[in-house]
């Protein structure tokens, strides 16, 4: 499993590599089943100069190997443009079980013409330390959406 994307900048934040799409790419974001998303330009950014075009789901793994317990927030904005309920999801990888377990999901809001914040909330797991945010445009028939100022921040 490849962990990537995080720096660690102190021990109550860190930053998405590239969550602000601002590199004008996806680096630092995988995509599924090697698909790619559009980079969009100021018009459609919620701030500075690019965004992404969510269509299909996207993620970044990390990992945070301390204080088991602490909970983290993470906050995107996002704009809907069309399809299912788009939505955040938090997962980690678990070593004893050898697989990716949901811990927290959180529903982004349907609006065409703000963009809104999105936040979802979790607690590290004791024994897991490899843990994958995903933006997930929408299950079934899929789904599109505007993505931009992603970060994570330690809450307690």
């Amino acid at each position: 499993m490849m962990a990537c994307g995080m720096m660690m900048t102190s021990a109550y934040a860190q930053e998405f590599k590239n969550g602000d799409f601002e590199t004008g790419d996806l680096t630092g974001w995988q995509v599924w089943e090697n698909k790619t998303n559009d980079i969009v330009d100021v018009k459609k950014a919620h701030s500075g100069n690019h965004a992404v075009e969510v269509r299909v789901g996207m993620w970044q793994q990390f990992n945070i190997t301390y204080e088991a317990g602490a909970e983290y927030e993470i906050t995107g904005y996002t704009k809907y443009i069309w399809g299912e309920q788009p939505f955040f999801r938090m997962e980690y990888y678990n070593p004893d079980s050898g697989q990716l377990e949901e811990i927290a999901i959180s529903n982004v809001k349907k609006d065409r013409k703000n963009y809104q914040e999105t936040k979802v909330k979790f607690k590290l797991k004791e024994n897991g330390y490899v843990y994958r945010f995903t933006m997930v445009p929408g299950l079934g028939n899929g789904g599109a959406v505007l993505f931009d100022d992603v970060k994570i921040e330690k809450v307690k």
